[in-house]
């Protein structure tokens, strides 16, 4: 996974909030904008919105070249 990556919510739990619940249940594609690697952090590109999500609830629809 690498930064302009699209990308999709691939599980949550059940104490996620809604937002992840909703992009999971969607299959909404997100662009990836940053990658905290330390932290574990995806900042993503909801419509217009960027949104932080766990690294480990994503996975790459889609590579950048």
């Amino acid at each position: 996974m690498k930064v302009g990556d699209l990308v999709r919510v691939k599980n949550c739990t059940t104490g996620d909030n809604a937002d992840i619940v909703r992009l999971y249940r969607e299959r909404v594609p997100l662009l990836l904008m940053d990658l905290d690697i330390p932290y574990s952090f995806a900042m993503v590109l909801v419509g217009e919105t960027r949104r932080l999500v766990p690294a480990h609830r994503l996975e790459v629809i889609s590579e950048s070249r």
